[in-house]
């Protein structure tokens, strides 16, 4: 039997380049999420970091199961940068993480990886694989390694981060299935996070007249409707300084400044 997926593609996802106002923002208030959970994948331990997350590991919760097939394995290099990575779960088949009781509505979902070696022969030129969530796709044909070195951050050069937002029906638990690309590669993942947001944060609310909303370029206005996939490219705040996670308004996000991704002409 044939399935269908959704890829990310153009008309079914949309980069979002946000900008962050330092006084006039649509979040000045703080949003308490109704779902906020932080996986630490292919462990059962529970820690917490500075900016405010409390890693659960993905063995130690009732929240979620795993399908088989899939194994936890240990880091063999120490991560700078705190967080989930000194395991990851990894597989050389597909594996789905199934999360539970997630209520309705507009979610982050965030995927953390550590581009490394793994034990038992683990190489990170091996893990190319693809990510999919329901019925779309994230990632197709990720090189974990060679995005790791294309990265210009030589702080976090081994730490790659993916933000989506995707939206979920009523009763719908979220399936996130990782799938190597061919015989001799494998699929892994360090850390997964879900957090709610406010219903028309990016989604465009169809109560409300969308004259003035984004247009595309020589089009008519469009829509952004939550039966779309968005992934975040760029965050940026006009401010003259960074914001990190434990800063923003309840939703985790980090913006950068806008001066160190786009220079004036």
């Amino acid at each position: 039997m044939e399935t269908t997926t959704k890829p990310i593609a153009l008309g079914t996802i949309l980069l979002l380049l946000l900008l962050s106002f330092s006084h006039l923002s649509k979040a000045d208030v703080i949003f308490d999420p109704s779902d906020l959970l932080t996986i630490n994948c292919g462990s059962s331990t529970n820690f917490s970091t500075p900016e405010g997350r409390n890693w659960i590991g993905d063995t130690n919760t009732k929240l979620l199961a795993v399908s088989r097939g899939s194994f936890l394995a240990t880091a063999l290099t120490k991560s700078i940068i705190q967080g989930p990575y000194d395991s990851a779960r990894l597989s050389c088949s597909n594996f789905t993480y199934s999360i539970f009781n997630l209520t309705a509505g507009p979610k982050f979902l965030r995927l953390f990886f550590f581009s490394t070696s793994y034990y038992n022969n683990f190489h990170p030129s091996k893990a190319v694989f693809s990510v999919k969530a329901g019925p779309y796709t994230l990632l197709q044909r990720f090189n974990a390694s060679l995005d790791a070195d294309s990265g210009n951050d030589p702080a976090r050069s081994n730490i790659l981060f993916r933000e989506y937002c995707i939206n979920l029906q009523e009763g719908q638990n979220l399936n996130i299935t990782f799938i190597p690309s061919s015989t001799g590669s494998y699929a892994f993942i360090n850390g997964i996070e879900i957090v709610s947001m406010p219903s028309y944060l990016y989604y465009t609310d169809p109560n409300v007249d969308i004259d003035g909303k984004p247009k595309l370029v020589g089009g008519n206005t469009y829509p952004i409707e939550n039966h779309l996939a968005l992934e975040t490219k760029y965050r940026l705040s006009l401010a003259d300084r960074n914001i990190p996670e434990a800063e923003d308004t309840g939703m985790l996000r980090t913006w950068d400044v806008h001066n160190q991704v786009f220079f004036p002409f």
